[in-house]
């Protein structure tokens, strides 16, 4: 086992830097096929095993990440199986790659809400998908409003915070067809309608 214990500032000493390891590049004149700055084997033999075990400090990578994957296409990039990685946008962050079905769960309370947010850097969630456990509804917000809500009887409710009138707020089929509420427990449609 070796420990290593970063230098302690003294009361007359300023670190603007200070490192507990720092392995510097290594170049050679000959041909490197794999150049590691850190490699483990795979560890085993204990109650559980860790390859790596951190405290709460901050992890920083400045690289691509690969979890199963030697060469990662974008920052993060996540591989059960190869399935192949087509042409991405430039702008991908991330890729959870699997050579069947791949899902992502959210776990949350059995009372609260799990969901991906959209946002920018004045609103951090301009347009939100959830999904609430306790009331079992897909819940759709654009722009902060609730607009759409599907419950798990197959039933779709719009206009949830804010009733509107036109044809905006209601349903458009292929850009010139519409059906939409256009007052209190009315339904319009601005095109025809054979029932």
């Amino acid at each position: 086992t070796l420990y290593i214990t970063p230098p302690s500032a003294g009361s007359n000493i300023t670190f603007t830097h200070a490192s507990g390891i720092h392995i510097a590049n290594q170049t050679s004149a000959g041909t490197t096929t794999n150049l590691y700055g850190i490699k483990i084997d795979t560890i085993s033999g204990g109650a559980t095993d860790y390859s790596i075990h951190t405290g709460t400090a901050r992890s920083v990578f400045h690289g691509d990440v690969g979890i199963k994957i030697d060469a990662p296409s974008v920052p993060l990039h996540v591989q059960i199986a190869n399935h192949g990685v087509p042409s991405l946008n430039a702008n991908t962050a991330a890729i959870l790659e699997n050579s069947t079905a791949t899902y992502l769960s959210l776990l949350g309370a059995s009372n609260n809400e799990s969901g991906i947010m959209f946002g920018h850097s004045g609103d951090q969630d301009v347009g939100k998908i959830s999904y609430h456990i306790g009331n079992a509804q897909m819940i759709f917000r654009n722009s902060g409003n609730t607009e759409m809500i599907l419950n798990n009887s197959g039933g779709l409710t719009l206009q949830v915070e804010t009733a509107r009138t036109t044809a905006a707020g209601g349903i458009v089929f292929n850009s010139d067809t519409n059906i939409y509420r256009s007052a209190a427990n009315t339904l319009k449609t601005d095109d025809s309608l054979h029932v």
